[in-house]
């Protein structure tokens, strides 16, 4: 696989939780070094905010803490309008492992289709 620059084309992937759910299926990010993440919250949303899990395998999943041991999240999510939420910085370091998925700190209301966006 060439290495990927400035010039390449973001990552987009969409994923699902699912009705009653609060996790996402993993996704692949193993060809990237991430730079930068934002998540595209559709309009339909129960209130709740995102936060990051990775894993080795795509089965067993780690919470993503910052240095500070604060857990890395998006906050504040709207619930009445689609939005792109930009992750904080220090979600680079979910591509230090090959598969993260997105958690919701509240069960959804009913299936949710999120995207995922990354320059890697």
């Amino acid at each position: 696989m060439a290495n990927r620059n400035c010039a390449d084309p973001p990552f987009r992937q969409e994923t699902a939780i699912a009705k009653s759910g609060t996790q996402s299926v993993g996704i692949d990010i193993s060809k990237l070094t991430p730079r930068g993440l934002a998540v595209l919250v559709p309009a339909v949303w129960t209130a709740a905010d995102l936060y990051f899990e990775v894993s080795e395998d795509n089965e067993t999943f780690y919470p993503l803490y910052d240095e500070e041991g604060s857990i890395v999240l998006i906050s504040g999510i709207a619930t009445s309008e689609a939005r792109v939420y930009a992750a904080p910085a220090t979600v680079w370091a979910v591509g230090s492992w090959p598969y993260m998925r997105l958690v919701a700190s509240a069960a959804q209301g009913a299936a949710r289709t999120l995207v995922v966006a990354m320059l890697g």
